[in-house]
């Protein structure tokens, strides 16, 4: 082991003790006591934390909610953690909705850090007269995030910007803790073959990638300029300029969006609102194959002329071609009622377990969320429906993947939030027209020619290669060396058989030859008889071996 793999264990091993007496401390340690996670400490760490246990756990027990000591739990274990109960706060199919709502606060309740530490980051990435490149800057953030948080300033030319910053340390800090998050989830999956259904090593790999994104403001500014292009004759859509002058790895400028947050009461302008906002969101997915991973209603805004405003492209998931042509699909499905069209572009589209049977999902799809389509829904919540259909597809092995399952909770938020503005707001009416633009979209010439392309250029692959194959087959052929492998369980047990038979018939000859040798020994001379009664010995004891082997597999098939 490397000296620097030994280190990190040694790291990981403190952080998992510190991560098990702070869930020891919300009152979790009975679920702690029955995981291999206590394996990984100490004696005397141990009884430390079964003290704090007895003294501590049990008071907290009586006085929270498991859901609500759940969400205190992360806030206390830092950034990393807050990010993996915000991810889960959207997993509608793994969670009961009294934690799903206690996790969604983890949106709203993180503290602000000092202006100090703010004028720290902007020395550091933007110069020690960072604060001099700018005519004001508001001390009091206009938000405040697990990863950074929001500045009100303005430049020298009278540009109202906003100035993101990320919290000090926090890469390294994460880092860590997202080593340590996959150890655990490693472990779980090898000790508690139940927990295997909800893939948890795979939801870890999901949060890493998620925070390489939201860590890199970079990557965000380029996300945000890159839809920006996307939309920029869309007049009913705004995305914000980036000022890459003032932007790097930890720090974000972006244009100041003059707007309103979604209210939670009746807006006169609700229909377009939602209309644009939709609209908008689809495209991201169906035709442009990126879309705003986080598109929760905190990062939409009403701009004068009922424009919305879109923010915080941190997240953002991409599709292939061949993603969004069966995500479509089951959109598509679910809009038009047809289920045998979901259950097939999810096998294709998912990681099947080896349990999965395609027939029982298909009838249970049917059976549970088909009664729903096909209807109004002003009249049946599209939640209702994306819930049931997440909840049938984990439970048959076939856990909705992390990019769709966004994009179906953000089909949901948006219903959330078109009733906020509009009680009578007609989902289904909106999803319909919506589809309608898409297929058109997804047929026309331009992505058939996309299509074909791709086709081309796979038969033209096919062509350069085949030819070449085909020729090292033949020689291989004509030469002699053509090998075929096979190797299952009944071609496994038949070698073993003909190997058993062929020691036998071996043994048999050298019989043979014993008894033989022996007769001729025994004729020939007296002298030579003792010789020949010691071989008729050893034939028998041979004898005994074949015979004694023939019935022990007899036995034994």
């Amino acid at each position: 082991m490397s000296q620097k793999s030994f280190t990190s264990r040694i790291r990981n091993a403190r952080r998992l003790a510190q991560v098990i007496q702070v869930f020891t401390r919300h009152g979790f340690w009975s679920l702690v006591a029955r995981s291999p996670l206590k394996n990984s400490l100490s004696k005397a760490e141990r009884r430390e934390i079964e003290f704090s246990a007895e003294s501590e756990g049990s008071q907290e027990t009586q006085s929270q909610s498991m859901a609500s000591r759940l969400r205190m739990a992360l806030e206390d274990l830092g950034p990393a953690f807050v990010k993996l109960g915000q991810i889960l706060a959207t997993r509608d199919d793994l969670l009961s909705q009294n934690v799903l709502d206690e996790l969604s606060k983890l949106h709203s309740s993180v503290q602000p850090m000092p202006f100090s530490d703010v004028k720290r980051v902007l020395e550091a990435e933007l110069g020690k007269d960072a604060l001099a490149k700018f005519a004001s800057i508001d001390e009091k953030p206009l938000a405040a995030g697990s990863i950074g948080q929001v500045h009100e300033a303005r430049t020298h030319a009278g540009e109202k910007i906003v100035l993101k910053v990320q919290r000090p340390g926090l890469a390294r800090i994460i880092r860590a803790d997202l080593d340590l998050m996959a150890q655990i989830a490693t472990d779980l999956e090898e000790y508690a073959p139940e927990l295997k259904p909800f893939r948890p090593a795979t939801l870890i790999a999901e949060l890493d990638s998620a925070l390489a994104g939201e860590l890199d403001f970079m990557r965000e500014a380029a996300n945000t300029e890159k839809m920006a292009k996307h939309f920029a004759n869309n007049e009913g859509i705004v995305i914000a300029k980036v000022y890459w002058e003032y932007t790097t790895q930890r720090v974000l400028a972006l244009e100041f969006l003059q707007g309103e947050k979604i209210p939670n009461t009746p807006h006169p302008n609700a229909t377009i609102i939602m209309q644009r906002g939709l609209e908008m969101f689809l495209r991201m997915v169906a035709i442009y194959g990126e879309y705003h991973g986080d598109l929760h209603p905190g990062n939409l805004l009403i701009l004068s002329g009922a424009r919305v405003g879109v923010i915080d492209f941190g997240l953002t998931v991409r599709l292939s071609h061949f993603q969004r042509l069966l995500i479509t699909d089951i959109f598509l499905g679910l809009v038009q009622g047809d289920c045998d069209r979901i259950a097939r572009a999810m096998f294709e589209l998912g990681e099947p377990s080896t349990e999965f049977n395609f027939d029982n999902y298909n009838a249970d799809l049917l059976n549970t969320i088909g009664p729903y389509m096909g209807g109004r829904l002003a009249n049946v919540k599209t939640g209702k429906i994306l819930v049931e259909f997440g909840k049938i597809s984990a439970k048959h092995g076939l856990p909705v993947p992390r990019p769709l399952f966004l994009i179906l909770k953000t089909l949901t938020s948006f219903e959330s939030v078109g009733r906020r503005l509009d009680p009578n707001f007609d989902a289904m009416a909106l999803c319909e027209q919506n589809a309608d633009i898409l297929r058109a979209e997804f047929d026309s010439a331009t992505q058939v020619q996309h299509q074909l392309q791709n086709m081309s250029r796979d038969l033209a692959s096919l062509a350069r290669i085949a030819p070449f194959q085909v020729r090292k087959l033949l020689r291989a052929a004509t030469d002699g060396q053509l090998r075929f492998s096979v190797s299952n369980d009944s071609t496994i047990e038949l070698s073993k058989q003909v190997a058993r038979a062929a020691s036998r018939v071996a043994v048999s000859i050298i019989l043979v030859g014993t008894i033989l040798a022996s007769s001729l020994l025994v004729c020939l001379s007296q002298d030579w008889q003792h010789m020949g009664v010691a071989g008729y010995v050893l034939s028998g004891l041979l004898g005994l071996y074949v015979v004694f082997s023939i019935l022990t597999n007899r036995s034994g098939s």
